[in-house]
Parts: structure tokens; sequence; C-alpha cells
């Protein structure tokens, strides 16, 4: 199975609200390099601002791992772009359109890692310390959003949308505020609308005055916030498409999840 097969079964994935897409793609190697070498990376595409729900991911997961298999986590940064390795990154997450990791959990070219890789326990040792890494990740929620409704009167475009922080209501404290208002912003392709939001009732309404109309009658919504876990809101992106009039717009799902900035 190629690498853009690979992706696309994670892509593809159906959701039980009749979406597509898988929750998280994990791509699992050991690494080879120098016989001294021996640290853990976990690999993100691109840049960090393109990858936020990976990063939210990638930490927990490279510190269990570091911990459980011993590795020099001091040596470098568990969390690498892997353009640090390609200009246009590695294959297989550069296809993903749904938040993607891949790990380098050790070095098997290290001699004493290569025989401790033979150990069946200190396999399950890793697989365990994976395991743990993601139970600390959904612990912190995955925030999204509703599906946005869209209005456009008079040249001014208005969202409206009802944020979740991710996290369990039973919480004690679920009724306060979770979710970080300072890192609230809607963009319309580049241009940032106005934001209002409401913690009591987690209502957003967005709006940009003066409206241009594309030529394609399309435009791309995205909606950014994260959680007092600081875990961001699941990347769906969003097309606002104006009918023939100009007068009356609906949102729906891209297909396309992760943002990646227009190109100069």
């Amino acid at each position: 199975m190629g690498l853009p097969d690979r992706a696309a079964v994670a892509n593809q994935a159906a959701r039980p609200d009749g979406g597509s897409g898988a929750d998280l793609f994990i791509s699992i190697h050991h690494n080879a390099g120098g016989r001294s070498a021996n640290y853990t990376t976990v690999w993100f595409h691109g840049e960090a601002d393109w990858s936020e729900p990976d990063l939210d991911v990638a930490r927990y997961v490279g510190h269990a791992l570091g911990e459980a298999l011993r590795t020099d986590v001091g040596r470098t940064s568990p969390l690498m772009s892997d353009q640090q390795m390609y200009p246009e990154g590695f294959g297989v997450l550069r296809h993903c359109q749904v938040p993607a990791v891949l790990l380098e959990c050790s070095f098997f070219s290290n001699p004493e890692e290569n025989e401790r890789l033979r150990d069946a326990f200190y396999n399950l040792r890793e697989a365990y310390a994976v395991y743990r890494g993601l139970c600390q990740y959904a612990y912190g929620g995955r925030p999204t959003q509703s599906l946005p409704k869209v209005s456009l009167e008079n040249g001014v475009l208005q969202v409206t949308t009802v944020l979740d922080d991710g996290l369990p209501a039973t919480w004690w404290g679920g009724d306060r505020q979770r979710i970080l208002s300072s890192t609230i912003s809607v963009y319309v392709d580049d241009h940032a609308m106005d934001v209002d939001y409401d913690p009591t009732d987690k209502k957003l309404v967005a709006k940009l005055a003066e409206f241009a109309v594309p030529e394609a009658r399309t435009a791309a919504l995205r909606i950014h916030f994260a959680n007092f876990f600081k875990h961001h809101n699941w990347p769906q992106r969003f097309a606002i498409r104006i009918d023939e009039t100009g007068n009356r717009g609906h949102c729906s799902p891209l297909a396309a999840r992760r943002y990646q900035p227009p190109e100069d």
C-alpha cells in the first residue's frame, strides 16, 4: 500500500455524524542513524501553525515514549516538523487531511537498543507508552463547533456557531468558561472577522463588513479556538457558498481539514 493509500484510509473513514475522516492517524516506526543515537521523535506536517491538533497529541505521546523507553530525551526536541527532513515533508503526513503524527520511537541502529527491541516485553512497554499518551490526550478533550449558519445582508457577512470545549459537561465546573477567549479567531479566506463570543451559552457571532462576493461564489471559512487544556478545535474547515443573487449564503464542511496558508 502506497503512502497516499495509507492516508486515504484515514481521510475516508466513515464518521458517526455522517462525515468522513478518522479522529487521528498514527504511523509507528523505529529510526536509523549513527550507532550512538537513540532518542524519541514525533513528527508533524509542515509548520506548527498548520498542525495544532497534531501537536496536541504529539507532545503527550512523545513524552510518554521517552519516559518508558528511557531514550536520550534531552538531546533534542521530541517534536519535529517533517519539513526538517524533506522540503515537502513526509508523504504519508502530507496526504493526511486529519490530525496525523509519525512516531520514531527509538533507533534500532543503536546496538543496545536493537537488542532491547528483540524483547517482547520491551515492545509491550513501548505500545503501552503510546496508549498512555493517547489517554492523556483524550482526557483533555477534542474541541469542535456546530455547523456554522451564514447570513449576508447589505454587504455584511455574519457567521453564527456554538463552540464545544470537548470536555464532559458533568465535570464539576462544567458550567464555567473552559474556552480561552484569547484563542478565538474567525477568518473568511484571509480576512479576519469581528468576533463576539458569549461564554455562558458558548455562542459565537462573527461579522465581516463590506464582504466582497467571490467570483466563484465560494469562500473558505476557518474557526479557531482552544480549551483550557490548550487543545485546539478539530481542524474542520468550511465552505461558504453564495447564491446567484449574492444575497443568501449557506455553509458546508470542506473535504480538506488541515489548514495550509495560500501560496505567495
